[in-house]
């Protein structure tokens, strides 16, 4: 018999999990609606300690929902989201957001989930003819791919597709491993477009879904009425993509401290050598996606009095499959916490450049168990031995960070050796003129992501006179006071983290 969780404190609840359960008491309620997210139902939340938190109703559980927010009255909240705090003015003082999911549940009310259609896209199904090349473009300062196809129905009518990002990427890959049979696509939620009178679709962003050789009743039917004419599929020469190396293009983006990065207002893509001196303890390291439309998954919670099957995996619920199934797969989402000799910010590291770093994919990591987070504070050793580290970042300045105020910068590549260029090729500010002086103020974390263990000043044994030669880099001389005053500071900022998670490893024992 399963046993009933007990409540958690409005303060005590963070990102890393789902399955929390909270008593609350519903002081506010309202509805809004935005360009961005639509119509939404808000509302302002307190426990019995008065510490409040704000809450989001999306527009598909509205009407799962509505009739259980009475403001005034206690309810028992369980499983949701929690996220960032962010934006100029805010309803509380509480550092995240929370939000129910179609797995949420306010207790006494217990009503179905409805879901609504988007009668405003398509669905769109043809046989895959002609593929044009791969094709990147700079879009709000940001990379991405661009892919232009022709879809023909059974009267050999054909339509013009676009699709951008991890669509086209898809395409490609279909196309490529089909064998020479016909390749038959279906897009739902389309964005159908006009252009002098000639139409064509693309994908509506995130929105649309994509499939190959469905196995549905309609697409079957599709398939069986397709013109028998032997029609091949043609590939232009190019594809995949005929761009440079990865490395090579994130190259062309400008050099910048931390300093500097915190105070630009415009949306954009910077190189940053920083020394990784914590891991965010806050957020989960892992989340879940789908294996078919790569969504985001949610642990299902277990039914309460149900019995323990020890060898049946766990269920997760997929807004792309609208079902709930375990036909998914943990992917990265590491936050550090960086610093050089300006100052301290947040990075963010998803998939690749996870598995680039750690050399392990999080499913290696997991040994196989597919569950949430429980303690936040046991990290697996890969991950924890990025502490001391430095590492070159292309970094993206986006909205989030301008508007809303998130101190979170996403990473889009990093560079392990410092492969693109020599190092003396590489200024990061008028101020700044090599990276040495950009680590810690010295040389106090030499460059080297090979070995864990940490190079300082003190523990190198070569004179300065013989490094000259094997290092391209040009230090300026400066007294040995100096030098252990800065690897003093580096590795206190590193002790006082690690004192400090061990003290709420204590506090939560």
């Amino acid at each position: 018999m399963a046993n009933i969780p007990s409540f958690t404190d409005l303060s005590s609840i963070k990102p890393f999990k789902t399955t929390w359960r909270i008593q609350v008491k519903i002081i506010h309620s309202w509805k809004q609606y935005t360009q961005y997210g639509g119509e939404t139902l808000e509302m302002i939340l307190t426990d019995s300690a008065e510490t409040q938190i704000h809450a989001t109703v999306k527009k598909q559980q509205i009407s799962k929902f509505q009739r259980s927010i009475v403001p005034g009255e206690w309810k028992i909240i369980e499983n949701f989201t929690l996220s960032k705090a962010m934006g100029r003015f805010r309803a509380t003082k509480h550092p995240y957001r929370m939000c129910l999911m179609n797995n949420s549940t306010i207790v006494p009310y217990i009503i179905s989930y409805l879901y609504k259609i988007f009668n405003e896209l398509t669905d769109v199904i043809g046989q895959v003819v002609n593929i044009g090349q791969m094709k990147t473009h700079e879009v709000e300062n940001k990379t991405k791919k661009k892919l232009e196809f022709e879809l023909r129905n059974t009267r050999d009518a054909r339509l013009p597709v676009t699709l951008w990002g991890s669509f086209a990427k898809r395409v490609i890959t279909a196309c490529q491993n089909c064998d020479d049979h016909q390749v038959t696509c279906l897009l739902r939620f389309a964005k159908v477009n006009s252009f002098k009178g000639e139409r064509s679709v693309s994908n509506a962003f995130d929105a649309s879904l994509l499939e190959f050789d469905p196995v549905c009743v309609e697409a079957i039917d599709f398939v069986n009425q397709l013109p028998n004419d032997g029609l091949a599929l043609t590939i232009k020469s190019g594809v995949p993509d005929q761009t440079v190396r990865r490395e090579v293009m994130y190259n062309r983006f400008p050099p910048c401290t931390i300093v500097e990065l915190l105070d630009f207002n415009e949306e954009g893509k910077f190189k940053m050598m920083c020394t990784v001196y914590a891991i965010d303890r806050d957020f989960a390291w892992y989340y879940f996606t789908c294996l078919k439309y790569a969504t985001t998954c949610f642990k299902v919670p277990k039914v309460e009095n149900s019995v323990n099957e020890h060898n049946k995996p766990p269920l997760f619920w997929c807004s792309g499959c609208k079902e709930n199934h375990n036909r998914i797969e943990p992917r990265y989402k590491i936050i550090l916490h960086v610093m050089d000799s300006t100052g301290q910010t947040k990075v963010c590291l998803f998939q690749n450049e996870g598995k680039l770093l750690t050399h392990k994919t999080p499913m290696e990591l997991l040994n196989g168990q597919l569950e949430e987070i429980q303690d936040p504070s046991k990290l697996p050793q890969a991950i924890q031995s990025l502490v001391g580290k430095t590492f070159q970042f292309t970094v993206s300045i986006g909205k989030e960070n301008i508007r809303a105020g998130n101190d979170t910068y996403k990473v889009a590549y990093a560079f392990v050796g410092l492969e693109d260029n020599d190092l003396t090729n590489t200024q990061l500010s008028n101020e700044v003129d090599d990276l040495a002086t950009i680590v810690s103020g010295d040389q106090t974390f030499m460059i080297s992501n090979t070995d864990d263990s940490i190079q300082t000043e003190e523990t190198c044994k070569t004179p300065c006179s013989k490094r000259k030669d094997e290092v391209s880099l040009d230090v300026p001389d400066e007294s040995s006071s100096s030098k252990k005053l800065c690897i003093g500071n580096m590795k206190a900022v590193i002790e006082d983290v690690k004192n400090g998670a061990d003290l709420e490893v204590e506090k939560s024992g």
